[in-house]
């Protein structure tokens, strides 16, 4: 796989985690969101270090749209705000896609120059690719002081073609909209 197409399965694959860490909580991380709240992450593998921006680009009372870049490719996400979030409806990550909850905690971390109280929950996951089954372990941390997606940082360990891969994942900042 090359580094852009892991690129996008990563951002796809936070979705899909943070949906399923969210799910703890007794409602829609994003049902607070307001139109212009973003973070802004830096998604450090393979010695390289890549920009990633979730931005809430529009709201309804039933609807969040979020937009995902990453490598400069923008996505756009509708999240039903009706449902409890589950970003493995649309997160677009291929078929067979298998991810299990191992444990979780809670934890103060460092965004920025501020420190906020996040909870924390580690997965074990499994992406096919082409009939190849690529097993990844990732903890998430999430906090509801950081609005467009409440997470304050994510580490990734995935195991492809032979190779072992580290993904740091880390709010680096946010703000909030009108």
């Amino acid at each position: 796989m090359n580094l852009s197409r892991n690129a996008v399965w990563t951002a796809a694959l936070v979705l899909c985690v943070f949906s399923q860490a969210a799910r703890a909580e007794d409602e829609n991380p994003l049902k607070s969101a307001k139109v212009g709240d973003w973070a802004e992450f830096k998604m450090k593998t393979m010695g390289q270090e890549m920009p990633m921006k979730f931005t809430v680009k529009a709201k309804t009372d039933t609807e969040v749209t979020l937009e995902v870049e990453v490598m400069g490719q923008k996505q756009e996400q509708k999240v039903d705000l009706t449902k409890a979030y589950d970003g493995m409806n649309s997160a677009n990550l291929p078929p067979g896609t298998k991810i299990e909850k191992l444990g979780e905690g809670a934890e103060k971390v460092k965004v920025g120059d501020k420190e906020v109280d996040a909870k924390w929950t580690e997965f074990k996951a499994v992406i096919v690719n082409q009939g190849q089954e690529i097993p990844s372990q990732m903890k998430i941390w999430i906090s509801k002081d950081i609005p467009a997606v409440a997470m304050a940082k994510m580490h990734i360990v995935t195991e492809a073609m032979g190779q072992k891969v580290e993904m740091d994942l880390e709010c680096s900042g946010y703000g909030n909209g009108k």
